[in-house]
């Protein structure tokens, strides 16, 4: 995962301006709670993805498949594209800092979120919260973060479709679709249209909730690493 894409795989901070919602039927408005409510009940998260970015530059997409660990409880997380053995790019948050490493470089770089946020950066200041579906417990408080623009049921999954309510975000992202289990209310995927018309779509391929978790995973060693 680029810094780039890091950077906008973004929690907004709470109290932003509510946005204008598109009007939610009943089916929509519970769709959207017990989604929400199964995030809130979530402890550890390990998932498989496939994510597909596509460039108007590029005729087919940048296809990478890789696994992502959540420890909520801790506030850790760990992204990782490529083979289990040799991954392409990792991206781990632990409290406040978020590291950005290239293994086959030993490069990487660390990167403070309150200092980014101080500085009004937006779109560094906290790391993976729409990846993780790491977002408010109630729709009065998803939408002081977003607007709802589209809600729709689409086979077995619900259709949210949003766009962020910050104006320095929305410089860079345009919007934010969820899809959502329809029966089991847990996050299948997500996809973000950036302003510059690319798009990034990730895929959860398999999931696993509330199970233990390796520490390791999040204190990853560093040894011959150029660290910025």
């Amino acid at each position: 995962m680029t810094r780039a894409l890091a950077a906008c795989l973004v929690a907004l901070l709470p109290g932003l301006t509510t946005a204008a919602d598109a009007a939610l039927d009943a089916p929509a408005r519970e769709a959207i709670g017990r989604w929400l409510a199964f995030q809130q009940g979530l402890r550890t998260v390990q998932a498989d993805f496939v994510q597909v970015r596509e460039l108007r530059t590029l005729k087919s997409g940048l296809r990478s498949e890789g696994t992502v660990w959540i420890d909520r409880s801790g506030g850790q997380f760990r992204w990782q594209s490529g083979p289990a053995d040799s991954p392409k790019a990792v991206a781990i948050k632990t409290g406040d800092t978020l590291t950005l490493l290239q293994p086959a470089r030993r490069r990487g770089e660390r990167l403070s979120l309150a200092e980014a946020a101080r500085s009004g950066g937006r779109g560094a200041e906290a790391a993976f919260d729409l990846a993780t579906g790491d977002l408010p417990g109630t729709l009065d408080g998803l939408t002081k973060q977003f607007a709802i623009v589209e809600a729709r049921r689409d086979g077995g999954a619900w259709r949210l479709r949003l766009t962020p309510a910050d104006h320095r975000l929305r410089e860079a992202l345009g919007e934010v679709v969820f899809l959502i289990d329809a029966a089991r209310h847990h996050l299948r995927g997500f996809e973000m249209t950036f302003r510059d018309g690319s798009t990034v779509r990730t895929t959860f391929t398999r999931q696993q909730f509330n199970g233990p978790l390796d520490p390791a995973l999040f204190t990853p060693d560093l040894t011959g690493y150029d660290l910025r």
